[in-house]
């Protein structure tokens, strides 16, 4: 069954692990055709751009926020200063429409 609030294309942000346990994050976004996907990090950020305004925001508060405070996954810390530059310009895209 499609869920006609989520776009084509686009992927609802369910929830995460981030900031949890220090294990790498999981996360799991829905597909406008009501799939659930729960992908690894690093999957999530190739991603990034189809992520709804709302969970890509959530996200990057979070990632920004644990990465303050030590809270990240080493590869998860890695991966987010190598993308995060990246992904702030999607977020600013998405509220800018």
């Amino acid at each position: 069954m499609t869920d006609v609030r989520v776009p084509a294309g686009t992927l609802k942000w369910l929830g995460d692990s981030l900031l949890c346990d220090g294990e790498p994050a999981i996360f799991q976004l829905v597909r406008c055709d009501g799939r659930i996907d729960t992908m690894p990090f690093r999957e999530c950020l190739s991603v990034a751009d189809r992520i709804d305004s709302y969970g890509l925001s959530r996200i990057v508060s979070a990632l920004d926020y644990g990465l303050q405070h030590n809270m990240l996954a080493n590869d998860d810390r890695d991966a987010w200063v190598t993308e995060r530059t990246r992904v702030l310009s999607l977020s600013t895209a998405q509220r800018e429409k």
